[in-house]
């Protein structure tokens, strides 16, 4: 735990001001406090404080921890937050913080042989290369460019790019005992601070006769219980066991069986989904009958699987069944034809007739009238 003080400490030092780094002394010293105890020991006012510890808080330095007591004298509760450093939370941060500083000042400085100092000053071409790619490509006048042969300019090396090497070699030295200590707290076993385990290496906040501190009683008094995975690897109540199906006791293997005889008639239908109400015949959905009392004996309380030669049978009258409808419709759909041609030949007859009767007139019309 003493290096990871260490750590926490010397990187609040190192990326924090004067105000943060008290905070976190002040916290390792009591473990445990309250806002108003850190506001009194360090004089802080209350609102600047806690604008201060959310800062770290939101850097995972420190956490909060909220619990309902009630004061002396007043019988309603009220939620009281607790500052404390939680190790493992808290180193995690600062290695992420190493890494993303690193990373940062790595992407500023681009080693020589990496960077393309040249250029091509023609309008439409623009290319860019580095010094070893225009080595091979040059005469008396200069380099010349491998897109379109012209002669290559070199740029201006800026102030960014002429302090980068600089800015890495003095941040490694800054940090430098920080990676130091990083290899020995990842050898070493941190144990985790949580409330739990702080509040009980709690130093109270020694307060005068002027700024007494208020009594008061937890609603949820704090209980350290075993986590769940500690439970289950403790090595007193840990068994192994490895069995195959050949292996199955007869009490195993029966135990099965009564499951799954009990989950069978679970899901059963009742009798009045499966037999008849009228008749108490065993029914299928569509109502037709498959078994009957005089051919088979169902057991009281169960549904007998339907055989398929019963379906085929049913599937064969139904068909049959079909056919003959069809039949008689194609029947009655050749009557309805010849009573309409019927229908149609008799107009025709009359109006014949009627022509005939026509020409008999205008024949004796015609005799007369010679």
């Amino acid at each position: 735990m003493d290096l990871a003080k260490t750590l926490i400490r010397s990187a609040v030092r190192a990326f924090y001001d004067t105000r943060y780094a008290i905070i976190i002394d002040a916290l390792f010293i009591h473990s445990v406090c309250h806002p108003d105890d850190l506001s009194y020991i360090l004089g802080f006012q209350i609102k600047e404080l806690r604008k201060l510890c959310g800062k770290l808080r939101e850097d995972r330095l420190i956490a909060v921890h909220s619990r309902q007591e009630i004061k002396d004298g007043n019988n309603r509760p009220v939620s009281r937050d607790y500052y404390y450093i939680p190790l493992h939370t808290a180193i995690d941060s600062i290695k992420f913080r190493i890494y993303h500083l690193q990373s940062q000042v790595n992407d500023q400085y681009i080693p020589s042989i990496e960077k393309k100092d040249y250029y091509c000053p023609r309008v439409g071409c623009g290319a860019q290369w580095t010094q070893m790619e225009v080595l091979s490509n040059y005469d008396e006048r200069g380099f010349l460019c491998q897109r379109c042969g012209g002669y290559l300019e070199q740029q201006k090396e800026s102030e960014a790019d002429k302090g980068g090497h600089e800015k890495l070699s003095r941040l490694m030295g800054q940090i430098g005992p920080l990676l130091r200590l990083l290899p020995a707290i990842d050898a070493a076993t941190i144990p985790e601070n949580d409330f739990e385990s702080a509040y009980q290496r709690l130093v109270p906040v020694p307060r005068d006769e002027q700024h007494p501190s208020r009594a008061t009683t937890v609603l949820n008094p704090v209980r350290a219980v075993p986590s769940k995975v500690a439970a289950q690897t403790d090595e007193h109540k840990l068994e192994i066991s490895v069995t195959t199906n050949s292996e199955r006791t007869a009490a195993e293997t029966a135990a099965e069986n009564q499951r799954k005889a009990a989950l069978a008639a679970q899901n059963q239908l009742p009798v009045w989904h499966t037999n008849s109400t009228v008749t108490g015949e065993l029914v299928r959905n569509e109502g037709v009958a498959l078994i009957t009392e005089e051919n088979s004996t169902v057991p009281e309380g169960s549904v007998q699987k339907r055989q398929p030669e019963a379906d085929s049978d049913v599937m064969a009258a139904y068909f049959k069944r079909l056919e003959e409808e069809q039949a008689r419709q194609a029947r009655e759909e050749e009557e309805e034809d010849d009573e309409d041609e019927d229908d149609a030949d008799e107009p025709e007859a009359k109006k014949a007739k009627l022509t005939e009767d026509d020409e008999d007139e205008d024949d004796a019309e015609f005799e007369d009238a010679l």
